[in-house]
């Protein structure tokens, strides 16, 4: 049989794909995207998976328009690569999207030092502006991505105390003030080392790990923790407790807020139900750290070729329209309907 195809019968059958087999991420340094964050509508993709930033792009997949990022400034005296953060997030209070930059400076020691700057690009101006960073006092965990929730953004952070122990806790920038704060976790989670972030619903969840035996990154037990009310640490509560067996090499989110996805190693996406407390394999595979969850909504930003903002009336606009999980690897996307 030939390769060769006519153009007529390509294009029959691309009508005939789902739009989102048609959408593919490309990197044009030859890197990796990955998801910094999704809000109303957009995606904001960062090409540093190998320690760098640029690009950082803008994508509303709706409409297929992107914007690329004005590169950040660098700090002219260092020692090694930066260590990088991002975050991305809607202002509520002045109707803009922002993207977050903290890097953390490498001394001459080889140690990371504190940030001297923190930027935040808004898309109303297409420009990045230097914010206060005097108050990071401490270190963003490296392996884990931020959560946006209540027009601010979240990360596991670690500080030292005067004796020299590890305390975590969630570093949090809200997006209006462009200020830093901190939320303290459970007791139970100041001191473990393996954490991840992500939402329950409206609700910031962070699970702990217990790494398995083996010599793959599996772990054996997780324990869920749900914070029920915003802002109020006292309102921590442990979800659930589950015995792994090391099926799993970490947690996505969840869907319907019960269902918990996880991915297994190297790159199974599984379902886990904590009332049967069985899994389901739902012939998902990609890398097992590159996935990204979080609740889709079409949206036309972008849509005129400038930046702009969103007006009050038009976010309630989209905020009302229909809610679809999604699930993403730096692949493509994958539906999760229903």
């Amino acid at each position: 049989m030939s390769d060769y195809l006519p153009d007529c019968l390509i294009l029959d059958i691309l009508c005939r794909l789902p739009v989102e087999s048609l959408l593919r991420f490309t990197s044009t340094s030859g890197k990796d995207f990955r998801v910094v964050g999704f809000c109303n509508g957009l995606f904001s993709l960062a090409d540093d998976l190998y320690g760098d930033t640029d690009p950082i792009i803008l994508w509303n997949p709706s409409i297929r328009r992107s914007i690329s990022l004005p590169s950040t400034p660098r700090p002219t005296v260092r020692y090694g690569p930066l260590r990088v953060f991002l975050g991305f997030g809607f202002d509520h209070k002045t109707s803009d999207f922002k993207v977050v930059w903290v890097a953390y400076i490498r001394g001459v020691n080889g140690d990371y030092m504190v940030p001297r700057e923190v930027e935040v690009y808004k898309l109303s101006t297409g420009l990045w502006k230097t914010v206060n960073s005097k108050d990071v006092d401490g270190k963003l965990d490296f392996h884990y991505l931020s959560i946006y929730l209540n027009s601010a953004i979240h990360w596991v952070f670690h500080s030292k105390n005067e004796g020299g122990k590890i305390t975590n806790s969630l570093f949090v920038f809200g997006l209006s003030y462009e200020t830093f704060s901190e939320i303290s976790l459970p007791q139970e989670l100041a001191h473990v080392c393996f954490l991840s972030l992500t939402l329950c619903g409206e609700r910031i969840s962070v699970i702990s790990y217990e790494e398995g035996g083996n010599h793959d990154p599996s772990c054996d037990t997780c324990v869920v923790w749900v914070m029920n009310h915003y802002g109020k640490p006292e309102s921590w509560m442990k979800g659930f407790i589950e015995d792994l067996r090391g099926e799993i090499t970490k947690a996505i989110g969840f869907v319907r807020n019960v269902k918990l996805l996880a991915v297994e190693y190297p790159g199974n996406v599984l379902s886990y139900d904590p009332d049967s407390r069985e899994f389901k394999d739902l012939d998902i595979h990609g890398v097992y750290h590159s996935f990204f969850l979080n609740k889709y909504v079409e949206s036309l930003m972008l849509f005129d070729g400038n930046s702009g903002a969103m007006t009050d009336s038009e976010l309630n606009y989209e905020l009302n329209g229909g809610f679809i999980p999604y699930l993403m690897d730096t692949c493509g996307f994958f539906g999760l309907r229903g």
